[in-house]
């Protein structure tokens, strides 16, 4: 006991001897302080947090003033009274201290929630995606012919790109084309994100999308970018290619196209230039590869069950000599227009065009530049971007105005 003693005592004269207890005491009670005021300035409207304050500031200089000024009664009573003062310090600091980050928390919880469900809603579009993909590759593996090669039976002259992950970012490379793209995601979301709701609901599933506009506007690139958005397989269909020279050879054709479709659902396959087999019918020749064509096109848009998960996009430059059959609501009835660029979104297409090229390009250029393609297309400030980078290499010289102003004159032919 003698012995515990001298330890207690040693050990207090030596934290005595530093003053620690005073150290630490004064900090606590800056600290306090501090942090009081900064809590006050912040809530000084809700008066429960200024009380709350308040009160714990008062019970520790209460307490402070009892162990600070109160008369020595022995070593261990100092020892004890100093431990206590230093476990009440700590505490002081520590709640008032958490107060301040539960202020600072609160002053960003905003931001960090918003962060949250921004990566909960990607994770929940990639999963209802992936849901839907599994269902329908199920639905594929019905078929008798699951194990045939994914490539094979593609008629020639059909572009196939197996499906993919959703890729949220698919129409960012697309310039002007905003209304569009809100358009096309309108008509595919729910069959493709919600597809229980299409039953549920009994609504009518989207038939068939008509994307027309002016030669250039970018309607492959823009199907192509549905197809990545969503995830699906993508059949890129030149219409005139799917005409054979042998009688029985393009229904065949055709035929072979959609059964690979319904095997990798889910499908978008866009037919180019539509109005290749799609023309307005005079009735004069009811034999016509086309017509035929077209009458198969037209049952297999008029099918429900055996298209479902096969979404079917056509585009056209000349939407006005279309077959009415075609167009009608329940076919190709979703019409959505792919324009021409305006001002801004051609002074765009110049900046996306001539990226990571050497240019020597200021404000005023551009805006020249703009002004000087009205009317023109996608397509041609492509090949404008194109031909002057090829005049400016064969020189070694930097892509100025000039050589895009001569460049222009030659896509319009004006050169």
């Amino acid at each position: 006991m003698v012995e515990l003693k001298g330890v207690i005592l040693d050990f207090r004269q030596a934290v005595m001897a530093q003053n620690l207890s005073k150290v630490a005491f004064d900090a606590a009670l800056t600290v306090g302080v501090l942090v009081l005021l900064a809590e006050v300035a912040a809530n000084y409207k809700k008066r429960q947090y200024v009380k709350n304050a308040l009160v714990g500031l008062i019970a520790f200089s209460i307490t402070f003033a009892f162990i600070r000024y109160f008369p020595a009664r022995g070593s261990e009573f100092e020892l004890v009274a100093m431990l206590l003062g230093l476990w009440y310090a700590a505490q002081v600091i520590y709640n008032l201290a958490g107060r301040a980050l539960k202020i600072y928390s609160e002053a960003f919880s905003g931001g960090w929630q918003a962060f949250r469900q921004a990566v909960n809603g990607k994770k929940a579009y990639q999963h209802s995606y992936r849901q839907t993909y599994q269902a329908y590759q199920e639905a594929g593996r019905n078929t008798a012919q699951e194990e045939k090669d994914p490539k094979e039976d593609i008629p020639p002259g059909v572009e196939y790109l197996p499906p993919r992950r959703p890729d949220p970012g698919a129409f960012d490379g697309l310039i002007g084309l905003d209304k569009a793209v809100d358009a096309i995601k309108t008509a595919l979301e729910l069959p493709l994100k919600q597809p229980e709701k299409i039953r549920e609901y009994n609504l009518e599933l989207p038939r068939g999308i008509l994307l027309y506009g002016p030669p250039g506007t970018g309607k492959t690139s823009f199907a192509r970018a549905a197809a990545r958005y969503f995830g699906c397989s993508f059949y890129a269909v030149n219409a005139s290619s799917l005409i054979g020279r042998y009688v029985g050879t393009s229904e065949a054709n055709l035929r072979d196209l959609f059964a690979h479709a319904r095997r990798h659902r889910p499908a978008v396959i866009f037919f180019d230039e539509i109005d290749a087999i799609g023309r307005r019918r005079d009735g004069s020749n009811l034999n016509r590869a086309s017509d035929i064509l077209l009458q198969l096109l037209l049952g297999e848009l008029d099918g429900f069950a055996g298209r479902e998960g096969i979404f079917i996009i056509a585009a056209t430059n000349r939407a006005d000599v279309l077959d009415e059959a075609l167009v009608r609501p329940g076919r190709l009835d979703q019409k959505i227009e792919l324009p021409l660029p305006g001002d801004r979104a051609r002074r765009r297409l110049f900046e996306v065009y001539l990226r990571n090229r050497p240019t020597e390009l200021n404000e005023t250029d551009y805006q020249n530049l703009a002004a000087r393609t009205a009317g023109a297309s996608a397509a041609d400030i492509k090949a404008a971007c194109d031909r002057a980078a090829w005049a400016a290499s064969r020189v070694r010289a930097r892509i100025d105005c000039a050589y895009l102003m001569d460049a222009i004159n030659e896509v319009r032919g004006k050169g």
